[in-house]
């Protein structure tokens, strides 16, 4: 294990637990059941430091499969792990042959400029969240977000995730980027709330981690926080992360689209 950056008090009283540098991505289908011989396919996100642990998440994930998954303790057989790149997807690990090669990091920032400019031509954003979204406002989850609760809750994990485990302080205008995205309307809100149980063998009881999901539509020059909104496609937002909540996606609509 790596020696720790040095502790700044200032980051240390805003966050007093470092974030989980990984996220598990669930499967993108609502089935609950998965029949012998078929797939089962999910993600896994690695931040900073964390990538360097990735041959103990495979390890982990095939000692799972070998004690077995769910309510019948379902096993499973660990068949192919593959990395995103620039070039596209390709297999890095192997599970006839059990070899590994490492990826390298992906997406780097050329690969978030791309994303933010061509977000930038459009008139509207639509952001459509995949699953349940968990963001505390004064001591409450927001069951009606608006804009500004996303840009809180996105700097506050981007700046614990820089810091913790990439070893750079974000040096941004976190006050006026709040004060700022007040004054970003939501035009469209299609939101629902959504319960999601899942049960923790560490405290023996069930835990309740439901959320918001559905899609808002911006209309405004969303410049300055196109890239935190991208980086957000890919850390997600909000609490509860690790276990692949607050998931989210965004559309263009060029100045044509009608609402």
């Amino acid at each position: 294990f790596e020696t720790p950056p040095p502790a700044d008090t200032e980051m240390m009283s805003l966050y007093p637990a470092a974030p989980h540098p990984f996220i598990i991505e669930p499967p993108e289908t609502e089935a609950r059941l998965i029949a012998a011989g078929e797939c089962l396919e999910f993600g896994l996100v690695l931040i900073g430091r964390g990538l360097q642990y990735l041959p103990y998440f495979i390890y982990a994930f095939m000692r799972m499969g070998e004690q077995g998954l769910g309510r019948g303790r379902g096993r499973f057989s660990l068949e192919e792990v593959v990395a995103l790149g620039p070039e596209g997807a390709c297999t890095i690990y192997d599970g006839r042959d059990q070899a590994l090669r490492q990826p390298e990091p992906f997406p780097r920032w050329e690969n978030i400029v791309d994303r933010c400019e061509t977000l930038q031509a459009a008139s509207r954003i639509t952001i459509r969240f995949t699953t349940p979204v968990r963001i505390k406002f004064d001591g409450h989850l927001v069951d009606r977000p608006q804009f500004h609760h996303l840009v809180r809750s996105l700097l506050r994990r981007l700046s614990s995730l820089s810091y913790f485990h990439c070893e750079k302080k974000l040096d941004l205008d976190f006050r006026g980027l709040i004060e700022k995205a007040h004054e970003v309307k939501i035009i469209s809100s299609e939101i629902r709330w959504h319960d999601w149980e899942r049960y923790s063998n560490r405290q023996k009881q069930r835990m309740n981690l439901g959320g918001f999901i559905g899609q808002i539509m911006c209309e405004v020059d969303l410049e300055q926080y196109l890239p935190l909104l991208v980086l957000g496609e890919w850390l997600h937002v909000g609490k509860a992360v690790s276990f692949g909540l607050g998931r989210y996606w965004i559309e263009s609509h060029p100045p044509s689209d009608s609402i």
